[in-house]
């Protein structure tokens, strides 16, 4: 809304749509919100389809992901680490203001980045997944968090951890999830193997991945 209301009257699209991607940015100057993945492949597809310049604003100080990339093809792309749209002053200019990431917000009293003629804004940040149109039993649990797993009442753990944790009464069993469901093992449906989910995950607990 902020850019729309400074006057800003290009393309503003989510990365999710991209259906008339080549249009959107062949022999443009374009903008892309965000740091991860969608960013780096829009970035690379961009300039493969001929864009004339790539803008990549990542809040983190870090650069994101696509940080990784230490040569970008015909040197097209500006990585801007640190910093968050916050407006537009124009047609075609944006404006960026560095990123406060100890208060989280935008540094409005600081001095601001103008882009100047950028014709498309690309905000790659991320989206919800969403399996509503799949049957009950196809779907699965999407939920982040500890989640309570039923198990019988006369239900006894046996795992080499034991020793360890002690007795676990039935009513203290649960799971912590990033979208994992005991249904699911490495994405694949125990109910229907047919099934499966492509996904991207990193097990930050290793001693809870033991089996």
């Amino acid at each position: 809304d902020d850019v729309r209301e400074g006057g800003f009257a290009g393309r503003i699209i989510h990365s999710s749509d991209m259906a008339n991607f080549e249009d959107d940015v062949k022999g443009k100057r374009i903008l892309l919100i965000g740091g991860g993945y969608s960013a780096e492949d829009l970035a690379l597809q961009s300039i493969k389809v001929g864009v004339d310049e790539v803008f990549i604003a990542v809040r983190s100080s870090d650069g994101g992901d696509v940080a990784s990339m230490s040569i970008w093809p015909y040197d097209k792309v500006d990585l801007m680490a640190g910093v968050v749209m916050t407006g537009a002053a124009g047609e075609n200019k944006v404006v960026l203001h560095r990123f406060d990431e100890d208060d989280w917000e935008a540094d409005l009293d600081g001095p601001s980045i103008i882009l100047e003629n950028i014709d498309t804004i690309v905000f790659c940040t991320g989206y919800r997944e969403d399996t509503s149109m799949l049957s009950a039993n196809l779907n699965r649990n999407m939920a982040v968090g500890a989640t309570k797993f039923e198990v019988p009442k006369d239900w006894k753990m046996n795992h080499a951890l034991d020793a360890v944790t002690g007795e676990v009464e039935t009513n203290d069993v649960s799971y912590f999830t990033t979208r994992v469901d005991p249904d699911y093992y490495y994405g694949i449906s125990a109910k229907n193997p047919n099934m499966m989910f492509v996904t991207a995950f990193h097990f930050h607990t290793p001693l809870l991945a033991i089996e």
